[in-house]
C-alpha cells in the first residue's frame, strides 16, 4: 500500500490493507469500526470480532483460524475486507 491514505470525511484512513504492508510479526488491524482507521500492529493485538482489533486482509491465507477474508459493507458506505465480523458492517 505504501503509506497512509487520507481522503476526507467518512473515508477510511489506511496505513495498510493487508499484512504484507506491515513489518514482520505485524498484521493490519482496525481498531474502531465507526472511523475505519487501519494500522499495523503486533499480531498479538489481533482480536477476533467486535468493534476493535479486527484484522484487515486481502486473502484467506492471512486470516488463519479467524475465518475467510470477507468484504464488509459498513453503514457509512465503506467497503473493507476483514478476517472476522466488524461492528457496524455487514
Amino acid at each position: 500500500m505504501g503509506g497512509a491514505c487520507h481522503s476526507g470525511e467518512n473515508r477510511p484512513r489506511l496505513q495498510c490493507d493487508e499484512a504484507a504492508d506491515c513489518r514482520s510479526g505485524e498484521v493490519c488491524i482496525i481498531e474502531h469500526a465507526d472511523e475505519i482507521d487501519a494500522e499495523c500492529k503486533s499480531a498479538d493485538d489481533n482480536g477476533g470480532g467486535g468493534d476493535e482489533n479486527v484484522q484487515v486482509c486481502k486473502t484467506d491465507a492471512e486470516c488463519g483460524a479467524q475465518g475467510p477474508c470477507t468484504v464488509r459493507v459498513c453503514t457509512n458506505g465503506v467497503k473493507i475486507k476483514t478476517c472476522s465480523p466488524l461492528e457496524g458492517c455487514k
